[in-house]
């Protein structure tokens, strides 16, 4: 998740803009189980500029994330 978090932000790496190398460290963690990983592909899956919304993509990650206690996650589902 960290790694992810990282190449999006630039903290000790170039900053990925526009990329989706990110995107891809994120959804290793969620796949292993990371709730904040989930919740971040939940909100973020789709919110490009143009891109289709994944509706069901999002909802199924943050209903991942929510079921192991993540709150906002559970809020963005209500």
């Amino acid at each position: 998740f960290y790694c992810g978090r990282c190449i999006k932000d630039g903290y000790g790496v170039e900053r990925d803009n526009g990329g989706y190398e990110y995107e891809y460290w994120y959804s290793k963690s969620a796949e292993q189980g990371c709730a904040m990983a989930q919740y971040v592909m939940g909100i973020t899956i789709g919110t490009s500029y143009g891109e289709d919304p994944q509706l069901e993509k999002r909802r199924f990650w943050l209903t991942k994330a929510a079921k192991q206690g993540h709150k906002a996650a559970l809020n963005m589902l209500v």
